[in-house]
């Protein structure tokens, strides 16, 4: 049975709820193991991610970006690495007012898009602005 770990900011967040929980019973009868943890930054939350990634078929992380060392090495952990974003995240970096912000971090999404077998986007606005760069 093929598995999926799905790594969100939390359980009560309402674009998990959108994105995860409210499929599960469909991967289910699709006959897929799933998984749902969530990341609190902590060294044991990693240690978690990181062995369980190892034995999932997909791993898919929800709205969240990772520092490079942290996306590194969940990218070498996992088979099968696929991001899930939306505007409200990219335009986070790349958008925001204060101009030490934007150039430090404006590339982040698109550094962790780089680490993906496949991303989906929440609009066809995001997937095109990455998909010309």
């Amino acid at each position: 049975m093929p598995s999926i770990l799905f790594i969100s900011k939390g359980e009560k967040a309402s674009s998990t709820r959108y994105r995860v929980t409210d499929y599960l019973p469909y991967w289910h009868a699709a006959d897929w193991h799933t998984v749902h943890v969530t990341h609190d930054g902590s060294l044991g939350a990693w240690r978690d991610i990181l062995r369980q990634a190892r034995s999932a078929d997909v791993v898919v992380i929800l709205r969240r970006t990772f520092r490079w060392p942290w996306l590194n090495l969940l990218r070498r952990a996992s088979r099968t690495l696929v991001f899930d974003f939306d505007d409200a995240v990219q335009h986070g970096y790349d958008m925001h007012p204060n101009p030490v912000v934007r150039r430090i971090l404006g590339g982040k999404v698109a550094h962790v898009i780089r680490h993906a077998a496949a991303v989906t986007a929440g609009t066809a606005l995001f997937g095109n602005v990455h998909s010309e760069g």
